[in-house]
């Protein structure tokens, strides 16, 4: 398997927006979307490895069975001229690049 997706997820309960990464974990993104709404996530945005742009977060290495957290804030993240930017971190999604 050779996956690599990003999704920005907000939780309410929470109140806290991240950035997070699964590589090598899933086959479809939607198992990654559903494990993290399980959790009682709002999905934010969804990307697989063709459709964002990394911005300054670089892609990141396999992790076993874990997420990688990229970047996390207080309160719900908006897009903002096309890119996601949490505390200084940023990627642009769908890009198509």
């Amino acid at each position: 398997m050779n996956t690599y997706f990003r999704i920005t997820a907000y939780h309410p309960q929470s109140d806290i927006s991240f950035i997070i990464d699964s590589v090598n974990q899933y086959e479809e993104i939607w198992e990654f979307s559903a494990d993290l709404v399980s959790k009682k996530c709002k999905i934010l945005e969804v990307s697989e490895r063709t459709q964002f742009d990394d911005g300054n977060i670089p892609r990141a290495t396999p992790n076993g069975d874990n997420y990688i957290l990229r970047a996390c804030m207080s309160g719900k993240v908006e897009k903002q001229n096309a890119c996601i930017n949490i505390n200084g971190r940023f990627y642009a999604p769908n890009t198509g690049s």
